[in-house]
């Protein structure tokens, strides 16, 4: 109350990175059932106001697709949130795309 609002700053740190809210789109595996630009299309909007895009291991997009048309956006965090399942070898090949992808986090 009886403060001044006419300047707001909702930026908040989260794992190291400055967000300009306290808000990141969350992953949703198979977007392709519900748009055709699916995964690709989300990443974009996330990039257009720098709120960080997490990638599910279920997307409908490949990594690679995904993380090139956010970049074409805008600079912005893009994590990875992984399914760990019992073939390593597929685990890490897909842990070392984000990596490629410029995808700075994954859970």
């Amino acid at each position: 109350m009886l403060r001044d609002v006419t300047k707001r700053d909702l930026s908040v740190e989260v794992l190291g990175e400055l967000l300009p809210a306290p808000i990141l789109l969350g992953p949703v595996g198979v977007q392709e059932i519900v748009h055709k630009d699916a995964d690709v299309a989300s990443a974009r909007a996330a990039a257009s106001v720098a709120l960080p895009f997490v990638l599910s291991t279920m997307s409908s997009r490949t990594i690679e697709d995904v993380a090139q048309s956010a970049a074409k956006v805008a600079e912005s965090p893009r994590w990875f949130q992984l399914y760990w399942g019992k073939n390593q070898e597929l685990t890490a090949s897909m842990l070392q795309r984000a990596e490629r992808a410029d995808i700075r986090r994954w859970s």
